[in-house]
């Protein structure tokens, strides 16, 4: 996160108001359809919905 970090400091705002969001976007991303290949078939198979995963 050191780009975070970068921006927050040169616009003058906490850096932990770039990074835990971020953070926190990262690590639910496994629950997209797209994350991974897995996800993207069984989404392809019509059988689950974007809100079941």
């Amino acid at each position: 996160f050191p780009v975070l970090d970068s921006v927050a400091r040169s616009s003058g705002i906490h850096p932990a108001l770039l990074i835990l969001p971020c953070t926190l976007a990262v690590s639910l991303a496994f629950m997209l359809p797209i994350a991974t290949p897995p996800n993207a078939i069984v989404f392809a198979s019509g059988t689950i919905r974007v809100i079941d995963m």
